[in-house]
């Protein structure tokens, strides 16, 4: 079936913005989710403190956060409420969005020697996410001034209301079409910003 393309959103995250006692559900198994969609994005520099009835968890009682969602999975059961004390980064769209493509890749390194039988050999090496933006400028120096200030920023793709995408990403380009006989027309690329365990760089949701 195919899928339109007037549900696309793309976002980026404004200031890291701290939080405490919000509540959890639990989702499936031994896994919560924070509440409050508004604050899904956990900040990756601040490591969240977990409760169970009011008492921390301990680290080493969590099997994995995956800090672009707000979830996380415990080792076992946990004792309800479950809450959490952390800080959020506040997603916003990216106005006057008219296009734009996600890209992952997986390096593809060869290995094959003389025992190999007329066949090559393949390992994945390292894995990449790239995103390019097509929209309206604003004439705003919003993007220009990410790439001055190196600043790190998370990016949602959402393809479908159901299905999305969340990474850390570095500004790359900024740049304007300039047409007499049209809008002018900014074009944005981001680099993805690595140097993180799996749910901290770059994440997925089909809800």
């Amino acid at each position: 079936m195919s899928t339109p393309g007037y549900p696309i959103s793309i976002k980026k995250s404004g200031v890291s913005t701290s939080f405490t006692g919000e509540a959890c559900s639990n989702t499936t198994g031994n896994t919560y989710l924070i509440d409050d969609t508004n604050k899904r994005v956990f900040d990756r520099d601040v490591t969240p403190t977990f409760y169970a009835n009011g008492v921390a968890i301990l680290a080493a009682d969590i099997v994995s956060i995956d800090y672009l969602y707000g979830k996380v999975t415990f080792t076992g059961s946990e004792t309800e409420p479950i809450t959490v004390d952390g800080a959020y980064m506040p997603m916003v769209e990216v106005a006057g969005c008219k296009e734009g493509t996600l890209n992952r890749t997986s390096a593809i390194h060869d290995y094959t020697d003389t025992s190999n039988a007329g066949y090559h050999t393949k390992m994945t090496g390292l894995h990449d996410v790239t995103i390019t933006v097509g929209r309206f400028d604003d004439i705003s120096h919003a993007f220009t001034d990410l790439i001055v200030s190196r600043t790190p920023v998370v990016i949602e793709y959402s393809p479908a209301p159901t299905k999305s995408y969340r990474g850390w990403f570095i500004c790359e380009n900024s740049g304007q079409n300039l047409d007499l006989n049209a809008l002018i027309d900014e074009s944005l690329s981001f680099q993805l910003a690595g140097n993180d365990e799996l749910g901290k760089t770059f994440s997925r949701s089909d809800q």
